[in-house]
């Protein structure tokens, strides 16, 4: 499985990285800059990642940005609903209102970080990604 993370936050970082190496391989991008940036030249070289775990809050572009532009490119590739990128907004404050709206661009989960990792890992289960064989 193939994985983004994009997160500024060092700590964070950290936990996403801990959480998701068992899971796959990961890139990290610093800002949504950066991380769109990533997530169109993969798209468009038709290996899009699997998963991107996208925090809110990112310096140059915030997620929900992310969120919203990913979504509309993977409009213009032709990708089928059942086919697009698993998204987890990741967030430090679990708040209802980032909650909906975030599901309102289209993520597929949500996730106040830091977390506990069971909570991740489930999320993780319900979207069909498990832990690669060690």
């Amino acid at each position: 499985m193939r994985i983004l993370i994009a997160e500024d936050v060092h700590d964070n970082r950290k936990n996403l990285i801990d959480i998701l190496k068992d899971y796959g391989e990961y890139d990290i991008a610093n800002d949504g800059l950066e991380a769109f940036g990533i997530i169109f030249s993969t798209i468009k070289s038709g290996i899009p990642y699997d998963l991107i775990c996208l925090s809110i809050m990112l310096p140059k572009m915030d997620g929900f940005t992310v969120l919203k532009l990913t979504r509309d490119i993977e409009k213009q590739f032709g990708f089928k609903p059942e086919n697009r990128i698993k998204i987890i907004i990741t967030a430090e404050l679990d708040d209802r209102y980032l909650r909906q709206a975030a599901f309102g661009y289209g993520c597929d989960g949500f996730i106040e970080v830091p977390n506990d990792d069971k909570g991740f890992k489930n999320i993780l289960n319900k979207l069909g990604f498990y832990k690669k064989c060690q």
